[in-house]
Parts: structure tokens; sequence; C-alpha cells
């Protein structure tokens, strides 16, 4: 799933799904991939991301950037949650 597309944003971010069946919550992948960097996180990792971390992350990205990141990362562990909830 997508968030977000290079020809609407800077960036480009998607739900990086594992393909293994028996994989756990935490270890769903965020790949949050601005124009100045690719990078991928793990549920566990976006646990402490904040905008200070993402600006230091991501330099170049610029305060309107950084806030669209946590939008995506919020979103993005709501629909973990969800996916996860829905299988139990």
């Amino acid at each position: 799933m997508s968030y977000t597309r290079w020809s609407t944003s800077n960036w480009y971010s998607f739900y990086n799904n594992s393909s293994e069946e028996d994989s756990l919550k935490e270890e769903q992948v965020l790949s949050l991939w601005h124009v100045s960097d690719k990078k991928d996180y793990t549920y566990a990792e976006l646990q402490s991301m904040g905008k200070g971390k993402l600006h230091t992350l991501y330099p170049e990205a610029t305060d309107e950037d950084i806030l669209e990141a946590m939008d995506i990362i919020a979103r993005f562990k709501k629909d973990v949650c969800d996916e996860f909830e829905s299988i139990f």
C-alpha cells in the first residue's frame, strides 16, 4: 500500500509488507523515501520516531516534509495495528 508518491510529494512511502506469513507486528516495514534519501523502518523502530529524529535522518527535508512524514508514520502504524488486530 502506498501512502505518498513522487508526483504529489517529496516522499515516496509505502507499507513494505513482509512476505513471511508468520511475521511479527514489530517486523512490519515502512519504506519512507525522501527525494534526498531512501530509508526503511520497522514498526518497532518507528515507536520512538519524532520530528527531531526525522530532521536528523533527513537533513534536507523541510519542516513541511517532516510534518507529512509524521502523518505517514501515523497512518502506517494504524494500518499495522488494524491488520494484526484482525488476525486475532
